[in-house]
């Protein structure tokens, strides 16, 4: 991680809503790796994201083929998940396609930022008493990617 994402990250969790923001997406990403850990190696790639809250693992996938491919799967990763003493009282699985790059204009690169980037930044923005750096924040979140 570069030296301005650092004082970005650790300037931005001064705030409690950040912070545990922060920390969610770090415990996903832990989580995530075990679930590809626990995948076949052609499968891995296409494990996009996970959540689990309240016992739920939901897994994200990029296409209903996969999908099916990891209906299939998904006992085996639990009872490895559930070995490591992560308890799981239900699991689901859901397609969230790619978004596709190749059309892009040429010149202009895809932000990547989703909407929920989007709302995080305008809630981080709320939050910081600095008003140029919230002002930037505010700036950023507008190149969130909206569903048409």
């Amino acid at each position: 991680m570069s030296e301005p994402i650092r004082h970005i990250r650790r300037f931005l969790c001064r705030s409690d809503p950040v912070a545990a923001l922060f920390e969610q997406l770090a415990r996903n990403e832990r989580l995530l790796q075990r679930v590809r850990d626990a995948l076949p190696s052609d499968v891995q790639p296409h494990c996009q994201h996970v959540a689990f809250d309240a016992g739920r693992l939901t897994v994200l996938t990029d296409s209903p083929v996969w999908l099916s491919r990891l209906r299939f799967l998904m006992p085996q990763v639990v009872a490895t998940l559930q070995a490591a003493e992560i308890r799981i009282t239900d699991s689901r699985l859901r397609v969230v396609p790619m978004l596709p790059t190749a059309s892009e204009p040429e010149g202009k690169g895809a932000t990547g930022l989703s909407p929920l980037a989007g709302a995080c930044l305008l809630e981080a923005a709320k939050s910081v008493q600095d008003p140029a750096l919230s002002e930037s924040l505010r700036r950023l979140a507008r190149h969130a990617h909206t569903s048409d």
